[in-house]
Order: structure tokens, then sequence, then C-alpha cells
């Protein structure tokens, strides 16, 4: 695959000319007119199929109560049935089939919400989300499309959150470095699994997405372990996790020559230390003053680490 880096590495050394490097980046490596329009087609078909699925949850609301039972579960499961069987039995290009099955994964849900409606089973939201991430983590391997892995990782997070708030006797602490533990399992796997070949389609959005929601997850635990009087077990697990989580972050930047890491993790570290700093000082007029100056003096120095590490990678593009 021709990239940008290659093509910059032959032109410092050869004599190949402007006109025809200007032509090579045009057609391998800017986004060009037929690229434009199959994002746009693959957007819309996306954007249509989420209306669909919430067109299909404001029906069941505003027609419950003239709805017989029967015909609620039933018109449920015919469109998830028939949304696979599209799926699985068309000739559409694999996107769209991969779009319906996070559609039908969708509609999964609202099957387990209508059968709690029309049963009033009693049972806590935790057990509508395990049930719902259960159902469709067959279709999560299967399928391998990310905004599926997205869905499905959501509902991981969100079942683990309900569990914590309505069933377990847990630290606030342990639910985070849970959170945390999964979360950053899934980045592992997922990228070990592209960089051995295994999987080729590995988005970047989706790694940038979850990894955002695990520094957040760790770094609110921190936080909270600054503020808290109290050191526990769980505690001490959240700085340890933090400590090694952001640390493999920063090596793999590094490694791989990912400035989002890079950028990320210190800004995380920042927050963190700017409560530190609150903690520590009583004055308030003092104590923002003196956060103030810590972090626009360490956005800038970032901000200029990322600059110098961008030149030193990719030189002057």
């Amino acid at each position: 695959m021709v990239t940008r880096e290659i093509i910059h590495i032959i032109s410092r050394n050869s004599n190949w000319k402007a006109e025809e490097i200007k032509q090579t980046l045009q057609s391998e490596v800017y986004t060009g007119k037929s690229d434009w329009i199959k994002f746009l087609n693959i957007l819309l078909l996306g954007l249509g199929v989420a209306f669909c699925i919430s067109g299909i949850i404001f029906f069941f609301a505003f027609n419950w109560d003239e709805m017989p039972e029967a015909v609620k579960i039933g018109l449920v499961e015919v469109l998830i049935v028939a949304s696979v069987s599209i799926a699985l039995f068309s000739r559409f290009t694999p996107v769209i089939k991969s779009i319906i099955m996070t559609g039908a994964a969708l509609l999964v849900g609202a099957l387990f919400g209508v059968f709690g409606q029309i049963y009033q089973t009693g049972a806590n939201a935790y057990d509508f989300f395990l049930a719902w991430t259960v159902f469709i983590a067959l279709w999560a391997f299967a399928v391998n499309f990310p905004p599926l892995w997205l869905v499905f990782m959501t509902l991981v997070n969100i079942t683990v959150w309900m569990y914590y708030d309505q069933v377990a006797d847990w630290e606030k602490l342990t639910r985070n470095n849970i959170l945390f533990l999964i979360n950053s399992g899934f980045l592992v796997v997922y990228e070990t699994l592209y960089r051995k070949k295994i999987i080729k389609n590995r988005p970047v959005w989706l790694n940038y997405i979850v990894t955002l929601a695990t520094v957040t997850l760790i770094s609110s635990g921190v936080i909270f372990v600054i503020f808290e009087n109290e050191f526990t077990v769980a505690s001490g697990w959240c700085l340890f996790l933090c400590l090694a989580g952001f640390s493999g972050a920063v090596i793999y930047g590094l490694r791989y020559k990912n400035v989002f890491y890079i950028a990320t993790i210190p800004a995380a570290a920042v927050a963190i230390i700017s409560f530190l700093i609150g903690k520590w000082m009583d004055d308030a007029i003092s104590m923002f003053f003196l956060i103030g100056i810590f972090i626009v003096a360490s956005i800038t120095l970032i901000i200029k680490l990322i600059i110098t590490l961008n030149t030193n990678w990719n030189g002057n593009k």
C-alpha cells in the first residue's frame, strides 16, 4: 500500500519530478470524488437504519395500549428475522450487510424491552442490558463490524455499571477498575489481532473512542482517590492500573508513532495533577491562579512535544 510517508521518502532520495509526485499523491493518498461518494453512501445508509430503528421504538411507544401482546412481540421478532435473513442471503455488499446486522442488534434490545414491559418481569436494569449483550455477542464476533463492536462494548460497560448500582456491594473504585480492565483488555486484544493480520477491518476511530472512555474511567478513579480520606485496596489497584495503563499507552504511541496517545495521556495527567493541587491548597484564589498557570504551561509543553515528535516522525509535511 502506497502511503504519504513512502512517497516522501522516495522523493527525498530520488529525482522524482514534483508533478509526478503530485499526481501520485492525488491518485493514491488524497481522498477523491469516488471516496467521498462511498463515504456518503455508507453514512446515509447508517443514518437510515438508525432512524428506522428509532421509528420502530417510537411506534411501539405511541401505539402501546392499542396493540395486542402477541402483535407487540411478534412484530419485533419478524423485523429481527427479516434483517438477519437479508444480511445472510441478499446480494448486498459486505458493508451494507454489516449495517443491517447492526440494526438487528439494536432491535434485540427493543425485543427485550417490549418483553419486559408486557410481562412486568421486575428484573433489574442490568438484567436487560446483560441479556442484550449476551444475545448479540456472537454477531459482534462473527460480523467484526466496528460500529457493531462499539454497540457491544457500550452495552458491556452499561451492564457492569448497572450491576454495581443495583446489585453489587462493591467499592466505587472497584467498578472503575473492572471497567478499565474490560476496555483496555478489548483494546489490547483488538490491536494484537490487527497487528498479527488476523483481522483487517480496524478503523482508528474505534480505538480512539474506547481509549477515551478507558482514560476517563481510570482518571476519574484516581481523582476520587485524591479526595477520599480512606485508602483502600481498591484505591491501590486504581493507582497501579492508572500508572500501568498510562505507561503502556505512551510506549505504544512512541513505538507506532501515534500522537493521539502522546496527547491524550499527558492531558489526563494534567487533569489529575490539577485536582491534586486543589486538594493541597486551602486558599481558593491562590488555588485557581496556580492551577491556571499549571494548565497553560502544561498544555503548551504538550503541544510543543507533539509538534516536535510529528516533525521527527513525518518530516516537514
